[in-house]
């Protein structure tokens, strides 16, 4: 699926017990006949001496999709409040 001009999509693993697990994915590179994809990090807290890396992991695909869409519709609206428009030089 495609949002805001970025390619995702959702994998379900499913375990031996029977649970499935869904998590989103991002494509880095896409290449002709290859494509490599990466998981979607939606936020990386860095204390300096390690880091932690947050990533999406839910029980339901709609649970997913909608923590996806809403993570990024925000990251969007953020780049767009933050984009230069106009710069005026004053003599």
């Amino acid at each position: 699926m495609k949002i805001h001009n970025k390619e995702f999509r959702i994998v379900e693993k499913t375990y031996g017990d029977g649970h499935k697990e869904y998590h989103a994915e991002q494509l880095l590179i896409n290449l002709l006949l290859f494509k490599i994809w990466k998981d979607y990090v939606y936020d990386v807290w860095d204390y300096g001496y390690g880091s932690i890396t947050w990533k999406y992991r839910f029980h339901t695909y709609d649970e997913c999709l909608d923590y996806l869409t809403k993570n990024l519709d925000k990251k969007y609206q953020n780049i767009q409040k933050n984009k230069l428009l106009n710069t005026n030089i004053f003599n």
